[in-house]
């Protein structure tokens, strides 16, 4: 019920922010494992169901490869991490290295070529659609770039609640946007990629999380 609710809000959302621009039309698409696909002049939107979520990306391409979570509790308190992997390996040496030059020289967060974010909804804890908090986004020797998402002091563990992740990609070229004013300008074309689930009924914890992934771990708590 929680993951549909959240479907349906995003896609109201959605609906509306198209509204603001009638030549902005989508065709809608349904791939083969189940991913949804909407296809409009300013970028494409996934909604997929599964890990690992194939990424375009300009000419090349890059892996949502997956996502863990981890609570543990300080004192009275409840605190989560979100762990986002991406497998930049598809990607040639002077691919990544414009990929992250662009990354180092954005000017602001949607200058970036990958922007993700991080809800959750808990009724429990009586918040909704609550976004977490970007601790860290490292890129590791093995080309895996790892966001790292935290939010803490909550009362109420948050195993089986509902969880929304985006990761907006920048692509080459523009399109032209009118406002309401009448105003043209021309915008970055961008794809968009939503993923709407539930965390597991047994969340890892930090011992969890350094047995299986020490070298994260430790970029964090070291």
């Amino acid at each position: 019920m929680k993951k549909r609710f959240l479907c349906i809000l995003f896609s109201l959302l959605f609906i509306f922010s198209l509204s603001c621009c009638s030549s902005n039309e989508a065709v809608s698409i349904t791939e083969a494992d189940g991913t949804t696909v909407e296809k409009r002049n300013s970028g494409n939107t996934y909604t997929f169901e599964k890990f690992p979520r194939k990424i375009e990306y300009n000419d090349t391409s890059f892996t949502f490869d997956s996502v863990e979570f981890y609570e543990y509790p300080i004192e009275y308190s409840q605190n989560l991490l979100a762990v986002l992997y991406f497998d930049m390996n598809p990607m040639s040496e002077e691919e990544l290295y414009w990929f992250q030059n662009e990354e180092d020289e954005a000017f602001g967060l949607y200058d970036r070529p990958l922007v993700t974010s991080v809800s959750v909804y808990s009724e429990q804890n009586d918040f909704d659609h609550q976004s977490l908090s970007l601790l860290e986004n490292v890129l590791f020797s093995d080309n895996y770039l790892v966001y790292i998402y935290e939010l803490t002091n909550y009362r109420y563990s948050l195993a089986g609640e509902s969880i929304s992740i985006s990761a907006h990609v920048k692509q080459g070229g523009t399109y032209e946007y009118e406002g309401d004013d009448g105003e043209i300008s021309d915008l970055d074309k961008s794809d968009t990629y939503y993923y709407f689930s539930e965390l597991p009924e047994k969340l890892e914890t930090l011992s969890d999380f350094a047995t299986k992934r020490p070298n994260v771990y430790n970029t964090i708590f070291n």
